[in-house]
């Protein structure tokens, strides 16, 4: 039996394995043996130059300096994601599924029961979901819609607090839609008109 690398899935769960398939972003990196080490200052958290580092053996000798070794990896700005959804995530769709089947309500659009999730469990979910875009080098995030009231809100509190790891994070509310016209009742706010929409802004 595949070793389990997923929520307790195995590898024969996700399907055939294809020969660029990696189980992490890193796991495969190539380094170029021809390509040259360099020093890339550092001022905070941007890189300050790139290429030769004037008195770069006075610098390195400075107790007030860190100094970082790649070992040949490759230095590069943080990624950005302009249509996040950190609570509309694999785990909160497999306990909203789990939901459905032991309550019959199983339907193919797992997302009708993503409001179902509770707010405990959907809160952890969403922490975990902001550390992985962290580690998988995205600094900054765009939240799209949140599937619950303040879900995005708390969650961006929290790392600008440093109580959880995660990105620059622009957080939101619950997806908007007129009557009838919502993806799923359950993680959609409603506003028909004109006067609606304002109060709803005005109430976030």
């Amino acid at each position: 039996m595949s070793k389990p690398i997923h929520y307790g899935r195995t590898k024969d769960d996700w399907g055939s394995p294809l020969s660029s398939r990696k189980l992490c972003p890193h796991e495969d990196v190539k380094f170029d043996p021809k390509l040259k080490p360099r020093a890339h200052p550092m001022a905070g958290e941007r890189i300050h130059s790139v290429g030769s580092v004037p008195n770069f053996e006075t610098i390195r000798k400075d107790p007030g300096v860190t100094i970082i070794h790649g070992k040949g990896r490759t230095l590069m700005s943080g990624l950005g994601d302009a249509h996040t959804h950190l609570s509309w995530n694999d785990a909160a769709l497999g306990i909203a599924l789990m939901l459905a089947a032991t309550e019959g309500k199983l339907t193919w659009n797992i997302i009708e029961t993503l409001g179902e999730v509770g707010v405990e469990e959907h809160t952890i979910i969403t922490a975990r979901s902001a550390m992985t875009y962290i580690d998988s080098g995205y600094t900054m995030c765009y939240g799209a819609a949140s599937a619950k009231e303040r879900l995005d809100c708390v969650i961006r509190n929290a790392i600008n607090q440093g109580s959880i790891p995660g990105p620059r994070y622009l957080a939101n509310g619950k997806e908007i839609a007129r009557r009838g016209g919502e993806l799923t009742p359950a993680i959609t706010t409603f506003a028909d008109g004109e006067n609606e929409m304002v109060d709803l802004m005005t109430s976030l």
